[in-house]
């Protein structure tokens, strides 16, 4: 504890050190508030603000210091600066912006968030009331897709005659080899590519020889999701969560798999020693 001098009253009073206190009490604050701010018009310092013009509309308003100091504040709100950065595009674009990095944007992805792609994309939207024009899909997850590609015809960019409205899975379709590059890097292909397998072979691998599905769709080369794919096409019967606990377990060891059930302990007598309580 500390010892401190009330501003009002005189008094010495004790306090924590790790706190500022001037006033022993409420009251001597609220007389000294009464009194000093109210009557004679004294601001507290934490309480004054700084009067700036804004740069954009001439309005004054005020600013707190440490804000002034941190931020540099110009504008009166945020309209103020989206209408200046409008006007002035020459100090917010370009190499002025605070996350230039040297123009390395492509052009393509200019291009494809321009403001007449994005009115492109709506126009395309509204001609196809918002549907998939291959399953029929209507939703918020769609794509305008360009029937003669984007890259080989520029001059049809921007025409609605090009383009048409598909979901996202019609669209994958469309572009498989763009999955070449992404999604199938580890030598795997999607169900729809390759010929499903005959029902005899995926029933021998998979319960004669007790083969897991990730250990299938290595031999395929595909996902082990699309192996659980193929056998509800065959009608064939997935293992449970026990079964395939046990299987795991048989490949794992010569010996056979143990009991599922855990053995109930023998319950031991206890000897009570002393008088019995009484409730």
């Amino acid at each position: 504890m500390k010892t401190a001098v009330c501003l009002e009253c005189g008094k010495t009073f004790q306090t924590y050190p790790c706190r500022r206190a001037k006033f022993c009490s409420v009251e001597c604050y609220r007389k000294y508030w009464k009194e000093n701010v109210l009557k004679k018009k004294i601001i507290p310092k934490r309480t004054r603000s700084i009067t700036i013009i804004c740069e954009y509309c001439g309005k004054p308003f005020k600013v707190w210091p440490s804000r002034m100091k941190r931020y540099n504040v110009r504008f009166c709100s945020k309209e103020c600066f989206d209408n200046y950065k409008r006007t002035h595009p020459e100090e917010y674009g370009g190499e002025n912006h605070w996350n230039w990095k040297g123009g390395i944007t492509e052009i393509n992805r200019k291009l494809r968030r321009s403001k007449e792609y994005k009115e492109w994309q709506k126009a395309v939207f509204k001609r196809d009331r918002w549907t998939c024009q291959i399953c029929g899909y209507k939703g918020h997850d769609l794509v305008a897709h360009h029937i003669l590609p984007f890259s080989e015809y520029p001059e049809l960019r921007f025409d609605p005659d090009n383009g048409i409205t598909l979901c996202r899975r019609c669209h994958k379709k469309l572009h498989y080899d763009i999955g070449e590059e992404t999604r199938f890097e580890k030598n795997q292909r999607p169900h729809n590519k390759l010929p499903i397998p005959p029902k005899e072979e995926l029933e021998k691998l998979y319960w004669e020889m007790g083969w897991s599905t990730l250990k299938i769709a290595e031999k395929y080369g595909v996902c082990h999701k699309t192996v659980r794919k193929w056998l509800k096409h065959h009608n064939i019967r997935i293992r449970s969560f026990s079964e395939a606990r046990i299987n795991y377990l048989r490949r794992a060891s010569t010996t056979p798999a143990p009991e599922l059930e855990k053995p109930i302990k023998e319950s031991k007598a206890v000897e009570i020693v002393g008088k019995p309580h009484k409730g």
